[in-house]
């Protein structure tokens, strides 16, 4: 993947405790390789901190945002051990998200309801092929 990360990222995820990664990144470690690896969105990629890069090993959707890596990588080093609530929230329960999802930020919420309209059985079932 494309975007340059700058290599503080990578020094502070080859210091970090893998247990702990794991834990709070729900992913896998391997000793051996010394490589991270947790599926977003259906596929897998693959952390290398000792190469500084991140992979995907197949993809079946686009290509994703050449920052998508970067992301990936906040996640990682930010993710906390915090019981999932199963619950939904919207962009203005995160602190200044009402703010920064106006714009260009705006969520594209109209390319789902284009295509699944009021057909919520056919949402659901997407996104639970999704994993989600």
């Amino acid at each position: 993947m494309a975007t340059y990360i700058d290599s503080s990222h990578f020094h502070r995820l080859a210091t970090a405790v893998p247990e702990e990664i794991c834990r709070n990144g729900r992913c896998c470690y391997d000793p051996i390789s010394g490589r991270y690896s947790l599926h977003i969105w259906g596929e897998k990629y693959i952390v290398d901190w000792a190469g500084k890069r991140i992979e995907r090993t197949a993809g079946i959707y686009a290509a994703p945002h050449d920052y998508f890596s970067l992301f990936v990588m906040y996640y990682l080093l930010a993710a906390s051990d915090v019981r999932l609530a199963g619950e939904w929230i919207s962009e203005k329960d995160l602190p200044g998200g009402a703010t920064f999802f106006r714009g260009p930020h705006r969520i594209p919420t109209d390319l789902i309801s284009d295509r699944f309209g009021n057909d919520l059985d056919g949402f659901k079932k997407c996104c639970e092929k999704l994993g989600g």
